[in-house]
């Protein structure tokens, strides 16, 4: 398929300058949503609606259900470097592209994204369940971090290939 047949509905496909203008928009969406989060915890600590055991102190096997929580956060951080160096390098993007370069970027930036934030997901979920505040500020201040260090980049454009070069 070609970089530049027109896509079902008779458009053609976005350009990289333009995958990049929406992937800046969806990666601010996903670092609010981790704000959002904190905002939430705040409001939930500040007006005493999280009881001081959590939702669910007495989730059974909580002792096991936490480190597994830990692990997959980790395996997921590493996940996102691995991914990130494979997918998304000017030599990976010139290798890994069959259709359309701005479709490309926007599919495998969201993933990352989705991956970075479900980090933050498993905080909030340790602290709803057992308010577990370090637990969740330290898990959502990772995801922040990876979303941020994932960041769209000007410079990263101006090395990827023209969908004409394909």
């Amino acid at each position: 398929m070609s970089a530049l047949t027109p896509t079902p509905q008779g458009k053609p496909p976005p350009d990289p300058a333009h995958a990049f203008r929406v992937i800046r928009i969806v990666h601010a969406a996903f670092c609010g949503t981790v704000l959002i989060y904190g905002a939430v915890v705040y409001l939930m600590l500040s007006s005493g609606t999280i009881p001081p055991g959590g939702f669910a102190p007495d989730f059974p096997n909580f002792k096991l259900f936490r480190p597994i929580l830990w692990l997959i956060a980790a395996g997921e951080t590493v996940a996102v470097w691995v991914l990130k160096a494979r997918f998304l390098s000017p030599e990976a993007i010139r290798r890994n592209v069959r259709g359309s370069v701005g479709q490309y970027l926007n599919s495998r930036h969201t993933i990352l994204f989705a991956t970075a934030l479900s980090v933050a997901i498993y905080g909030l979920l340790l602290f709803l369940m057992a308010a577990l505040v370090q637990d969740f500020l330290v898990l959502a201040g990772l995801s922040l971090f990876l979303l941020l260090t994932l960041r769209p980049k000007a410079d990263q454009y101006r090395e990827l290939p023209h969908p004409s070069a394909l």
